[in-house]
């Protein structure tokens, strides 16, 4: 019998990238660098601001603006959020991340309902993401677990595990996600 592949999310070289890595594709969530996307297979590579894409990304399905995509049975809905950044929802083995990366504006209410619900949620917490906001949407939206997209000891991670209540908190090196198998409230997780 075949053994079902837990979906993985994972930080890239202790940098605010992450790979989400499903049963038959994967994706690369803000690569800081060519030698990021490099190292990686992942042939989708996901940024959540409009900014100056590197050129390694010339061979990768390469989404940095909102719209609605699919990419060998990957999902993604983009959102625009301001002038500069963009909100995800990626569908993946069944399962729905959400991606709210660098906000220069708070979400307004039809952004907020258009993200619709998700399973993860993963929060740069630079700009506007504010704890308690970004706590009420994560609930809004019914997240099992919410992943800020920073180290343990950044500053503004710190200020957001203890408005969240979390500040014991232990960083992980993986999260395996599996439909059957979400926590019924909302969990915190910090990969290291």
């Amino acid at each position: 019998m075949l053994e079902l592949v837990d979906m993985e999310i994972r930080r890239i070289d202790n940098t605010k990238a992450f790979l989400i890595k499903g049963k038959k594709e994967s994706l690369i969530i803000d690569p800081t660098n060519e030698q990021v996307i490099g190292q990686n297979k992942s042939r989708i590579v996901l940024f959540t601001t409009k900014k100056q894409l590197p050129v390694a990304v010339a061979e990768r399905v390469t989404i940095a603006a909102g719209g609605e995509y699919e990419i060998g049975g990957v999902e993604i809905l983009g959102i625009n959020a301001g002038e500069r950044g963009v909100v995800y929802t990626v569908s993946i083995d069944n399962l729905t991340i959400g991606v709210l990366g660098e906000l220069d504006e708070v979400l307004t209410d039809k952004r907020v309902e258009r993200v619709g619900a998700v399973d993860v949620l993963l929060v740069d917490l630079v700009g506007k993401a504010e704890a308690k906001l970004v706590m009420g949407w994560a609930k809004k939206w019914g997240a099992n677990y919410l992943l800020p997209m920073g180290r343990i000891d950044e500053p503004e991670v710190v200020k957001f595990l203890d408005v969240a209540d979390q500040e014991g908190i232990t960083p992980v090196d993986v999260l395996k996600v599996e439909r059957d198998e979400l926590p019924e409230g909302l969990e915190m997780a910090i990969l290291k």
